[in-house]
């Protein structure tokens, strides 16, 4: 306890301390050119039919539009992006480098183990006229700290998968089941957990993988999110749902059992096209066995955050509240009361706030704040990633 208790002490002052270099500055890559990209193959893309027009693009705001560089070249191969580097280690993300040490090469070993040993496969909702809307700018910011990463959409857009030629949220499930097999059919049993999501959304990876670094991949038995209640024919589903927006994550047992027995059985998932995706897949979950969790921290505070931070935090802004309040199946009030101190992800995030997020999860100081247990540590390089990563280990023990 005493060292979740001094680790709590040192998170609350500045958890990740972060560092911006000249060279990191200088411009957000969405998509590079790297020979290690895994492309679909045409057999594989077959079933997807034909493009269909794309709504005007929407502009990228100027304070952004130069530090976005997006590749031109669209064959008609589906490019899936992954975390990529000149060299190792693959993540190498120089634009939010986070600093828990004194030497940046402690740093970067630090963060690569953590990536390593806690996999993630970030599967993406979108739709049409999105890409410029919302797409590019997660893809530019926290979306790469996945290990992996797919749109799915009605659309054939780049790093993108089309599961239907049907525009609207009401195709939200057909979607869903076409990205969870698609997966499952590439990548069995390779990523730790699955985590879907909308494309408004704003995650903090590091935040998600220490919640799930003490959680085993291998069991199928728990499902992670905002919970909310469920009514299935005006009978309330005493598990509730784990709310779409901020995302769903399940280990990849939970993925293998969704799709061998879960999907190809009609009375465990049903089959109608036109239903809603958060609510239908928890409830497939459910009838296997694999239950929406709490996934509060030990304060009984959200760690999954189905509104954005303006909203929930504000006490005059009311777009979203009332379905927050009204659904949730824990308490939650307006304020910081019921906001953990490390929240995982935010929902209904715009394009420009996607930006303003990623600056101060990722660059802002306050002074007063730094920590000093990470700075003149003469230990070796190894010694301080591996006693951290001990560190995170036993915080999170006590924290949810």
């Amino acid at each position: 306890m005493k060292v979740a208790l001094l680790f709590t002490l040192f998170c609350s002052g500045h958890f990740l301390t972060r560092k911006l270099g000249e060279e990191q500055s200088k411009n957000i890559t969405v998509h590079e050119e790297q020979s290690d990209h895994t492309i679909i193959s045409e057999d594989q893309s077959k079933n997807t039919t034909s493009d269909e027009d794309h709504s005007k693009d929407i502009a990228i705001p100027e304070d952004h539009s130069e530090d976005l560089i997006i590749d031109e070249d669209h064959s008609e191969n589906i490019t899936i992006a992954k975390a990529r580097s000149k060299k190792v280690p693959k993540h190498q993300f120089k634009v939010h480098e986070i600093t828990l040490f004194d030497d940046d090469g402690a740093t970067e070993k630090f963060q690569d183990k953590l990536f390593h040993d806690v996999t993630i496969f970030c599967l993406v909702l979108s739709g049409k006229g999105f890409k410029t809307l919302r797409d590019d700018a997660i893809k530019a910011t926290w979306l790469r700290k996945c290990n992996k990463y797919i749109f799915v959409s009605s659309v054939e857009e780049e790093d993108t998968l089309k599961a239907t030629s049907q525009h609207g949220y009401e195709y939200s499930y057909h979607k869903m089941k076409f990205g969870l097999k698609w997966i499952w059919k590439n990548y069995p049993n390779k990523y730790d957990w699955i985590y879907k999501v909308d494309d408004d959304a704003y995650a903090v990876m590091e935040n998600l993988r220490m919640f799930l670094v003490r959680r085993d991949p291998n069991k199928a038995y728990q499902d992670f999110g905002f919970r909310a209640r469920y009514y299935d024919h005006e009978h309330l589903i005493k598990e509730g749902f784990i709310h779409g927006g901020s995302g769903a994550v399940f280990s990849k047992a939970s993925l293998k059992k969704l799709i061998t027995k879960g999907f190809p059985n009609l009375k465990v998932c049903r089959a109608a096209n036109k239903q809603l995706e958060d609510q239908e897949l928890s409830q497939c979950l459910s009838n296997l066995n694999i239950k929406p969790t709490d996934s509060r921290d030990y304060l009984q505070r959200h760690l999954f955050i189905s509104s954005s931070i303006s909203d929930i935090s504000s006490p005059t802004s009311i777009l979203y509240w009332p379905t927050v309040i009204g659904r949730s199946i824990y308490p939650v009030a307006k304020g910081t009361k019921y906001l953990a101190t490390y929240p995982v992800v935010f929902h209904r995030v715009s394009r420009t706030n996607v930006y303003v997020y990623e600056y101060v999860f990722n660059y802002a100081y306050v002074a007063g704040r730094r920590t000093s247990m990470f700075l003149n540590n003469t230990q070796p390089i190894v010694e301080q990633v591996e006693d951290t990563f001990s560190l995170i280990q036993n915080f999170a023990k006590y924290n949810y």
